[in-house]
């Protein structure tokens, strides 16, 4: 289906609502149990799967528009080779997806004598032919996100980044590729065709390598209220922030995927990855640019299709791009701290302005802030030392109570880092 568009020059946007599901009953199955449906129904019948469940078998299991399953679950194709990618697959999936490898595989079998394209191919599971793409960009997504946490453990393990960055690309080549490559003394081979469209990934590999970092995985569950149990992580940390401090470990650098909604919608993946950081007037300039070398003439609309370390902020497609650099810029000063104050305050200080008034430290777990608060504010120390030596051994501050009872005047948010705590007071 159609993204919403955004374009430059701004303006209104309406949502339309989405499709209206033409069966009500399977519909409302996930694509997982549709698969199983048709597995089952399948093995009841004594016949192969049909091309709707071959199809999501594939588009649930390709790793990237250059591997074989994703050619299959983008035009029915069967290319020479899906079998031994199968095979290859199923190594590294879980048991649970072994009837899928096995299904798929006595699909292509029953093929034998026809693995051409298939026509109406996109419309065999009822899906629009745009989810297909959506498909695939989400899979590129996870795929440069796999990648990243890759490069972290090589480059912990020791390894110069460019070096990591090498072995990932040759992990990934197939043995006729590995072969090819150490023929040509080192240089991947690379696609020669001269297309000035290139997918996301592809723009990523050609870009910068990635610092290590922690990326935006599921983190969206850190947003929560006041009162939630501090995770084991958090608990296991020691360390104290204040107001102003530069926050542990690496700092995150924020970047967007900006995409022609024009070529997006006519089956073509064309944008450009940006620095969230820069200038407004300067990714304006690239989104222009960018959308004047489109494969389809004419093209001004563009939407966020995807972002790298917002450490976890939900960022939507046709957020202001005033919005996002300031966002951008406050989450690489200072961490996951500014994402959560964002997430909390954003309709109070739409500009973001008055985090440094609210914000009063990263504290390792509640109970580590509530202690620093009985000491610092109610000079908790000099009381104890008032109690008889006798006593004070057996005197201990119930600390996660006292928490509690502090957290009815702040707001405090558990993140990766630690507890963030906020006054909403000032």
């Amino acid at each position: 289906m159609e993204r919403e568009p955004h374009r430059p020059e701004g303006g209104e946007h309406h949502h339309e609502p989405t499709e209206t599901p033409a069966e009500p009953i399977f519909e409302q199955l996930s694509d997982e149990q549709r698969i199983q449906r048709g597995i089952a129904d399948a093995i009841n019948e004594e016949r192969v799967i049909d091309d709707a469940t071959a199809r999501r078998i594939a588009e649930q299991l390709h790793g990237g528009h250059e591997s074989l399953l994703a050619t299959l679950a983008a035009s029915g194709a069967l290319p020479d080779g899906l079998e031994r990618e199968l095979l290859e697959a199923v190594q590294d999936l879980p048991p649970e997806r072994d009837s899928w490898i096995e299904a798929l595989l006595d699909y292509a079998d029953a093929r034998a004598e026809d693995r051409s394209p298939r026509e109406g191919w996109a419309e065999v599971t009822g899906d629009d032919p745009a989810a297909a793409i959506e498909a695939a960009r989400a899979a590129a997504s996870r795929e440069r996100r796999a990648d990243r946490e890759t490069l972290e453990r090589y480059v912990e393990a020791g390894l110069d980044p460019g070096d990591a960055e090498a072995l990932i690309e040759f992990e990934r080549l197939s043995p006729e590729e590995r072969a090819a490559w150490a023929g040509t003394g080192g240089e991947s081979p690379g696609d020669e065709s001269g297309a000035t469209t290139i997918s996301p990934q592809e723009q990523t590999r050609e870009e910068e390598v990635i610092r290590p970092g922690e990326g935006d995985r599921n983190r969206f569950d850190w947003f929560g209220e006041a009162g939630a149990q501090p995770s084991e992580a958090a608990q296991t940390s020691h360390t104290e922030e204040t107001p102003g401090s530069p926050e542990r470990g690496e700092r995150p650098h924020p970047r967007i995927y900006v995409a022609d909604l024009a070529a997006y919608n006519n089956g073509r993946l064309h944008g450009i990855w940006l620095d969230a950081t820069r200038d407004v007037e300067d990714l304006w300039a690239d989104i222009r640019a960018m959308l004047a070398a489109s494969p389809v003439p004419g093209a001004e609309e563009y939407a966020i299709h995807d972002h790298e370390d917002f450490t976890g902020y939900p960022l939507g497609e046709h957020e202001s791009l005033d919005f996002v650099v300031q966002l951008a810029r406050g989450i690489a000063e200072h961490g996951q701290a500014f994402a959560a104050y964002a997430d909390w305050n954003r309709q109070g200080d739409p500009e973001l302005v008055r985090f440094g008034e609210h914000y009063e430290g990263t504290f390792s777990t509640r109970e580590a802030w509530a202690e620093e608060g009985a000491n610092e504010v109610f000079e908790w120390p000099r009381y104890r030392d008032a109690i008889p030596e006798i006593l004070r051994s057996h005197v201990r501050l119930d600390l996660s109570s006292l928490a509690l009872t502090l957290e009815q005047h702040r707001h405090v948010v558990e993140g990766d880092e630690g507890v963030y705590v906020f006054n909403p007071d000032v």
